[in-house]
């Protein structure tokens, strides 16, 4: 068995609020047993809402990115530590740990920015497609209810669900219109004013097979 030391990976972790700001960063070679300990002693631990965890081959190389990270983004809970302390460990790190962990630590950063931007993005479009759905849900009750003609006999069975025509455009094509005003039943209707032009060959039947 060779008699070199076994290097064991090191965690950098930063924990942020709902808001996406940091509150804190720190390094440990177990993450889960070190947010039992924050959780336990720190009274600010109630506004963590996520943690970003960077793994690192040494110790070293950690360290040197732990206060290289708090040097630039102060995050407000680690002020305790004064400056000469982490410049010191900084300083002490070689000169091939340091722009390592100068990389590492813009690139968390900027990745951590693109996932609440993605976050926001998906959220956004979650409640606009919420909208729509309620928007075409108010469409199609008002046709159900105000625009759909009772089905005859002699009536074609390619046009017997559209509501009644406004009459041909000067184009020669038939203008379907759902609302609620429209047919009496008062304004307010998200479907009000929605007019679907169709040609006017879409109202001809289909030949009787």
């Amino acid at each position: 068995m060779s008699g070199a030391a076994v290097v064991a990976p090191c965690h950098l972790y930063h924990l942020y609020d709902v808001a996406g700001r940091l509150l804190y960063v720190g390094m440990t070679g177990d993450v889960d047993a070190r947010m039992e300990q924050h959780e336990k002693a720190q009274a600010w631990w109630p506004l963590v809402d996520r943690r970003w965890v960077v793994t690192y081959p040494s110790r070293g190389a950690c360290a040197a990115a732990e206060a290289l990270t708090i040097h630039l983004l102060r995050p407000p809970h680690n002020v305790a530590v004064p400056d000469a302390t982490r410049c010191a460990a900084l300083t002490e790190r070689s000169g091939t740990e340091i722009p390592a962990a100068v990389d590492v630590v813009v690139e968390v950063d900027e990745q951590r920015r693109r996932a609440d931007r993605a976050e926001a993005r998906v959220a956004q479009l979650e409640r606009a497609l919420e909208r729509a759905v309620r928007r075409i849900a108010d469409c199609v009750i008002s046709w159900v209810r105000y625009g759909v003609p009772t089905l005859t006999s002699t009536e074609s069975s390619t046009n017997w669900w559209l509501p009644p025509s406004d009459g041909p455009d000067s184009s020669g094509a038939r203008s379907y219109t759902t609302s609620y005003e429209r047919h009496g039943h008062g304004a307010g209707t998200s479907c009000t004013g929605i007019t679907f032009p169709l040609p006017q060959t879409w109202w001809h039947s289909w030949p009787s097979s």
